[in-house]
C-alpha cells in the first residue's frame, strides 16, 4: 500500500481541548483493556447528530497514535459526512465498490499520512446497502482486515432510521455506542440497547459526547466525552431536532 495524502490541500487540522485529549486518551485505555479479542469494533449511535463519526475516526487516530496499525472503516453507505468534514478527497474507490465485487481488498485500502493510520472509504451510494452490507463479502473483508491490522473501527449508520448499524455491529467483535447528553430519552436509549442486544451485539461501553464539563474557579472547561458501561443515563429530555451527524 502506497502512502498517500488524502486529506485536502486546504483541510485544517483542528486541534482538540485538553479535556477532549483526555478523554480520548482514557476512552483509548478503556478498549485497550477491553481484551485483546475485541479488534473490531462498531461505533454507532441512535440517531444522526450524535457524534458518531467524529468519536469513530478520533479513536482510529487515537489507536494509531500509540503504534497500533488502525484502519477506518466508514460504513455509511447512506448519507456518509466523513469525507466532507475532513476535506478528504473525493475520487477515493471504496467500500461499495468492494462488495459490489469491483475493486479487491487492496484496491481500496488507503494509507494516510498519519503513521498507522488507514481508511476505507464508503466509496459510493448504492441502492441496496442493506442486501450488500448482508453479504459474505462484507465479512470476509472483516476478517481479512483483522489479520492485517491491530483494529478496525468502523464507523456504523444510526441506528433508529435504517438495519445497516445493526448488520456492521452483529458482525463486529464488540460496539461502542455512542450517545449524546440530553438528547436522548432514557427508553430510547434503553430500546437502543435493547436492539443491539438481540442482535447478538457485544457491547463494550457506551460514550457519553457533548456533555457540558463543570465550571471550575470560574473557567469554563467545554464539551468532552466520557465512557462507561451499562445503561446509567435518565436524561428525560426525549428526541431532539434532527442534525448533521
Amino acid at each position: 500500500m502506497n502512502t498517500m495524502n488524502i486529506f485536502s490541500e486546504t483541510d485544517k487540522k483542528q486541534e482538540m481541548s485538553f479535556a477532549e485529549s483526555e478523554s480520548y486518551k482514557k476512552l483509548r485505555a478503556n478498549i485497550l483493556f477491553s481484551g485483546a479479542n475485541l479488534k473490531v469494533l462498531a461505533i454507532t449511535s441512535t440517531v444522526p447528530g450524535e457524534g458518531k463519526s467524529e468519536v469513530s475516526f478520533n479513536i482510529a487516530t487515537s489507536l494509531a497514535e500509540i503504534g497500533k496499525r488502525t484502519l477506518y472503516i466508514d460504513g455509511d453507505m447512506r448519507k456518509s459526512v466523513f469525507l466532507e468534514r475532513h476535506k478528504i478527497r473525493k475520487d477515493l474507490f471504496g467500500l461499495a465498490h468492494y462488495l459490489i465485487g469491483e475493486k479487491s481488498y487492496a484496491d481500496i485500502i488507503k494509507k494516510t499520512v498519519v503513521e498507522n493510520l488507514y481508511i476505507i472509504s464508503f466509496g459510493a451510494y448504492p441502492p441496496n446497502p442493506s442486501e450488500l452490507l448482508a453479504q459474505k463479502a462484507f465479512k470476509t473483508l472483516l476478517d481479512t482486515a483483522k489479520n492485517d491490522f491491530d483494529y478496525v473501527i468502523i464507523d456504523t449508520p444510526p441506528i433508529a432510521p435504517v438495519v445497516d448499524g445493526l448488520t456492521i455491529s452483529s458482525v463486529a467483535d464488540g460496539v461502542v455506542y455512542v450517545v449524546q447528553s440530553g438528547r436522548l430519552s432514557y427508553r430510547f436509549v434503553e430500546a437502543t440497547m435493547k436492539q443491539l442486544e438481540q442482535s447478538n451485539c457485544k457491547i463494550i461501553g457506551v460514550v457519553l459526547n457533548k456533555f457540558k464539563l463543570k465550571t471550575i474557579k470560574g473557567k469554563n472547561y467545554g464539551y468532552g466525552y466520557d465512557y462507561g458501561y451499562g445503561y446509567g443515563y435518565g436524561y428525560g429530555y426525549g428526541y431532539r431536532k434532527k442534525q448533521n451527524d
